[in-house]
């Protein structure tokens, strides 16, 4: 399939995740800084789990076979 289009929907759905929680904490009406931090907070973790399983599957692993 078309990795760097999976990759990109992911991402936006994180971003779109982490502002909404964001603003159902009520945080864009305080600091700005603690809007952002609170979707860090989503945004790292998919970020991180999105970057390791592309590093696992360019080494050639598959987590389903065929």
């Amino acid at each position: 399939g078309n990795v760097r289009r999976s990759v990109v929907v992911v991402l936006a759905v994180s971003i779109l995740l982490g502002a909404a929680t964001a603003i159902a904490m009520h945080n864009e009406m305080l600091e700005w800084w603690l809007f952002g931090g609170t979707m860090l907070i989503v945004i790292v973790p998919t970020t991180t789990v999105l970057v390791s399983l592309l590093i696992v599957r360019s080494c050639g692993y598959r987590l389903l076979r065929r």
